[in-house]
């Protein structure tokens, strides 16, 4: 049979500080009985804390969330001190435990706003995050049954390696024998960094380990959809005999040119000098995969309560991508 697979990514950059509600935002998100799997993806959505006296209820849920901590962190968070530990090492547990603990409780928000946005008719096949990058898959209740052999798995590629405010996580399962996986990641910022973007790629793919560990993430699955702020740039040069070397901070006669475009909507001229799509044609990062049609503008870097005014500090790029690869 055919499933109809709907697939977005949410880039909050931080929008959600202060006491900007975080349900309107999900508005966003197409509701149509022909869906049937829904694969939701956030970076860097934290919602505001709740300010005010704790409620029952609110209470209740702590308990929940600290149970189902202990079962699926790991072991020494709810370890006690031993001898040989330190009071910087007790005290960096506990500030990490708090930290997960959050990050549970911010996850489980988000799920029960999603979880009313599509109807009693979805039902929550995985939810997974790192940090502050999250993915969450629904699928149509009829459904249920078909899906099998849910897995999910963490890589994280920030500073040594082991940093979580970069990577991705991945949600496997197969749906009346078709595999599927979902991928939702966020790569090295800055312009210059292009390479570190193209091996922070291939870090998550070797590192990922869903379905069949011991198969690579690329070689095993009928369908990979793969989400998230990649921050690849656009190396635009507005005269090709005079090639500027771009910055985050880029000169005023380069954003001007850049902002001529794209009021024009003539995309395809910054489109040619865009990153990702460069590291494709070479074969230096997502080969194989297929990138619908950017109809969009460049959403990086715009200035809040703006239609479209961009920050005239940043070079601008195309920021949310979606991939998908197909197996055969």
């Amino acid at each position: 049979m055919y499933a109809h697979v709907y697939c977005m990514c949410f880039v909050m950059c931080n929008v959600m500080k202060g006491n900007s509600p975080l349900k309107p935002l999900f508005n966003w998100v197409g509701l149509s009985d022909d869906i049937d799997i829904y694969a939701l993806a956030f970076q860097e959505c934290k919602p505001s804390s709740k300010e005010g006296p704790e409620t029952k209820e609110e209470a209740e849920m702590e308990t929940e969330i600290e149970t189902e901590m202990e079962q699926v962190q790991s072991p020494y968070q709810n370890a006690t001190q031993t001898e040989t530990e330190t009071d910087t090492e007790s005290e960096r547990k506990r500030q990490e435990k708090e930290i997960n603990k959050q990050n549970w409780s911010n996850q489980r928000q988000i799920e029960a706003i999603l979880s009313t946005h599509l109807g009693q008719n979805y039902a929550k096949i995985a939810n997974f995050n790192m940090w502050q990058t999250r993915l969450f898959v629904f699928v149509k209740k009829k459904h249920e049954e078909r899906i099998s052999s849910v897995t999910m798995h963490y890589q994280a590629t920030g500073v040594g390696g082991v940093a979580k405010n970069k990577g991705g996580v991945a949600i496997s399962f197969h749906f009346d024998g078709v595999s599927m996986c979902f991928v939702c990641s966020h790569l090295a910022a800055h312009f210059s960094k292009v390479q570190h973007r193209n091996d922070d790629y291939k870090q998550l793919c070797k590192g990922l380990q869903v379905g069949l560990p011991k198969r690579q993430l690329l070689s095993q699955f009928h369908h990979l959809f793969w989400l998230g702020d990649l921050n690849y740039r656009v190396d635009w040069q507005p005269h090709k005999d005079k090639p500027i070397q771009h910055k985050d901070d880029c000169e005023l006669e380069v954003f001007e040119a850049f902002q001529s475009h794209v009021n024009e909507h003539n995309l395809d001229s910054l489109l040619r000098d865009d990153q990702l799509i460069t590291s494709m044609s070479q074969s230096k990062a997502f080969i194989g995969f297929q990138e619908p049609v950017i109809k969009f503008k460049p959403t990086f870097k715009v200035e809040r309560n703006s239609d479209l005014n961009y920050n005239v500090c940043f070079t601008l790029l195309f920021l949310i991508y979606f991939f998908h690869f197909f197996n055969g």
